[in-house]
């Protein structure tokens, strides 16, 4: 007898095979048979579909989901659209390991991914932070990434200079254990300090410790616009020096005048994986992306309408919410640049803005919102809807 028998269902199985009708029974919280429609099978509670559509749960392969988590929230946002598993710690910055000094200023670096919630830190390694995601009772099934940013600040900080020998080998060491504590593979966000520091020689040597523990590299390129093949490149090489699998994650192009390359770019990967590397790209599972959403909202702007909720579908595809950058925000991130580039100019290191030292996470918003509202700007160069 199952626990749980879904009768009448258009069985979509995840495998590629064309949907059938069929009964699928659940036992233990996993499907134990999937049989023919009207079978005589009994269970503890049955539910008739009526034909609607049943299918494996969705995995989240990119999600910024851990503080929501470990709040202990229901997050009805990911499993009402079918979501049942959440991979973390992407963009080479987990949360774990973690040291207690670092705490404080690496909740603020991972703000703009990972929000702001209340949520005590009391771990330090990667298998106390998984243990408290567990007694958070997740409502889903959760894998995570240990991030090379986060197992570079532990051993180096925010330094941004070469990693010399001792500490790779210290980075090599705190990845192995991660990998033995659980962690599914690395990733790295090669725009982001402190990743963005990382050479590709650095990272051969330390994914290696990943490799032979069976894990996968996971990583933002370092430049995803007019330098994006020199960056599926260095993707490459990682994956054919250090001998992991290697995954371009959100796979796109920026700039008008890169319109077009991808092809050649999806071919070299194909070539790679053709010769023995694995290599492999993901996407959004929508057309758009951030700057995709800001474009719009500039093109919005630009027929006239308030910028902020009002889509005309005709020429916009598909809908979405779009939210304008404030003037205020463009204003500050403006004056946070100048200060860099001053400082910059007389050769110091440390830039200020009303008395205040700017760190490197404030930087990186900065130039990411003057970017993306650069990026928006361009939609007036577009000569037809």
């Amino acid at each position: 007898m199952f626990d749980i028998l879904f009768r009448n269902a258009k069985v979509i199985d995840g495998t590629g095979n064309p949907w059938f009708y069929g009964d699928v029974g659940v036992e233990g919280g996993t499907v134990a048979a999937v049989l023919p429609p009207g079978s005589t099978a009994r269970a503890r509670r049955v539910a008739d579909v009526d034909g609607k559509a049943l299918c494996p749960g969705f995995v989240d392969g990119h999600s910024h989901s851990e503080l929501p988590l470990l709040a202990g929230e229901g997050m009805d946002c990911k499993i009402m659209q079918g979501v049942t598993t959440e991979n973390l710690g992407l963009d080479g910055m987990s949360l774990a390991p973690i040291k207690d000094g670092d705490k404080a200023d690496w909740k603020k670096h991972l703000s703009g991914l990972a929000g702001t919630l209340d949520v005590p830190w009391t771990w330090n390694s990667f298998a106390e932070y998984l243990d408290c995601l567990q007694a958070a009772k997740p409502p889903l099934n959760v894998s995570s990434y240990v991030g090379l940013g986060t197992v570079r600040l532990s051993v180096m900080g925010m330094a941004d200079r070469p990693a010399e020998d001792h500490e790779i080998r210290a980075m090599r060491d705190l990845v192995a254990r991660c990998m033995d504590e659980g962690a599914r593979g690395i990733s790295a966000g090669l725009i982001y300090p402190p990743s963005r520091y990382q050479s590709l020689e650095e990272t051969v040597a330390v994914a290696k410790a990943a490799a032979v523990h069976g894990g996968i590299y996971d990583v933002h390129m370092r430049n995803e616009a007019d330098a994006i093949a020199e960056s599926v490149e260095e993707v490459i090489a990682i994956s054919e020096r250090s001998g992991i699998p290697a995954m371009i994650t959100h796979f796109k192009i920026r700039g008008k005048k890169n319109w077009g390359r991808s092809a050649a770019l999806i071919r070299r990967i194909d070539e790679a994986r053709a010769a023995g590397i694995a290599a492999l790209d993901t996407v959004y599972s929508d057309v758009n992306n951030e700057e995709g959403f800001l474009a719009e909202a500039m093109l919005i702007k630009k027929l006239g309408f308030d910028g902020k909720s009002v889509i005309n579908p005709r020429q916009i595809e598909p809908l979405h919410r779009v939210f304008m950058p404030s003037e205020k925000d463009l204003n500050k991130a403006r004056l946070i640049m100048a200060a860099i580039e001053e400082a910059n100019a007389r050769g110091s290191g440390v830039a200020s803005l009303k008395g205040k030292m700017i760190d490197k996470p404030v930087v990186t918003r900065a130039r990411r919102l003057l970017d993306l509202y650069e990026a928006g700007s361009k939609i007036d160069e577009v000569e037809e809807i």
